[in-house]
């Protein structure tokens, strides 16, 4: 007698249907997935431009008389302004929201691509502007 050989696995078209879901899934979590990125780069900037903010506070708290002090990556080079050398700003488009931080910050140039130094100028009446540079 013969037996029927039973012969067990997918189709071709079975795989192919797979194949095509995966595809399909890839093609729709790509752009989620750089929308994310670049949401995390943003915040990353906000995040380290408030971390030098800290950093410039605590240098004139610290030295409040002097013109010329150094902490870190802050020096002092005025009565009243502080850089900050070396703040890494990963935002590759320019977008970071910054309206959350608690003083006023202008561009002079191009947002540098790895870091860069921020100026703060402590005002009498208790405002502070940042510049990057």
């Amino acid at each position: 007698m013969l037996k029927k050989m039973n012969k067990k696995g997918f189709t071709l078209a079975e795989l192919l249907i797979v194949v095509a879901i995966i595809a399909v899934l890839v093609a729709i979590s790509i752009p989620i997935f750089t929308a994310q990125l670049e949401k995390a780069r943003d915040a990353t900037t906000v995040a380290n431009i408030r971390s030098a903010y800290a950093e410039a506070s605590a240098l004139m708290l610290s030295e409040p008389t002097s013109t010329t002090a150094t902490s870190g990556n802050a020096t002092k080079t005025a009565a009243n302004v502080v850089q900050v050398a070396n703040v890494a700003l990963p935002c590759t488009d320019g977008n970071a929201d910054v309206s959350t931080l608690p003083f006023t910050i202008s561009l002079t140039g191009k947002v540098p691509a790895t870091s860069a130094t921020i100026t703060f100028t402590f005002a009498a009446d208790s405002t502070v502007t940042a510049a990057i540079n």
